[in-house]
């Protein structure tokens, strides 16, 4: 146990210096190099914790977004959840930027889709369960798929625009398109899909 906690405790360290890096500087010129100078740290040590620069990225976003998001029943906190992750938005906005401008597009909406679909489908499952629709798995798959491509992509294109966030906005859209979702399901399922 102790040694574990060593290990996350030198892996926060780890991704602490590389938030502090990436804002002011793009994911594409930070090295491993640079950054186990920055944190006093071998080779070694960094490739033991991470694989690379992606998968300390990874880590990091997940641990600061995604783990914190998990502890809440989302389909009845979603309104919380939203402000989280618009919070971690407007906190790290130049960290998320330089990231956008060193990956591109797809890379961060594939990162921001893997880690949110888990979340969506429990989401859509819940609603399901208190309108007590019935509808094919065919037609769940795709409410899951849309919204969290709705979700990632509009998160992506926020995060897009050099210094204009619009986080209340955005939370608005969301909470909107979240309570369309009862609707879309009664729907489906009156129209038998």
């Amino acid at each position: 146990m102790a040694y574990e906690n060593a290990s996350n405790q030198r892996k926060e360290m780890i991704a602490s210096k590389f938030k502090e890096m990436l804002r002011t500087k793009s994911l594409s010129k930070i090295s491993v190099s640079e950054l186990i100078r920055q944190c006093g740290i071998n080779r070694k040590t960094f490739y033991y914790h991470f694989e690379d620069i992606f998968a300390l990225l990874k880590w990091t976003m997940e641990q600061e977004t995604i783990k914190i998001i998990r502890q809440y029943d989302l389909f009845r906190d979603y309104e919380t959840v939203i402000e989280i992750i618009g919070d971690y938005i407007e906190k790290n906005h130049s960290m998320l930027y330089n990231i956008y401008n060193s990956v591109g597009r797809n890379q961060l909406h594939r990162f921001f889709f893997e880690s949110f679909r888990e979340l969506i489908e429990s989401v859509v499952g819940e609603a399901a369960k208190i309108t007590d629709c019935r509808v094919s798995e065919e037609y769940t798959a795709f409410l899951i798929d849309f919204y969290t491509e709705g979700i990632a992509g509009s998160m992506v294109r926020e995060i897009s625009k050099p210094s204009h966030y619009r986080k209340e906005v955005l939370s608005e859209y969301i909470f909107a398109t979240f309570r369309g979702m009862l609707q879309s399901l009664k729907d489906a399922e009156e129209n038998r899909l």
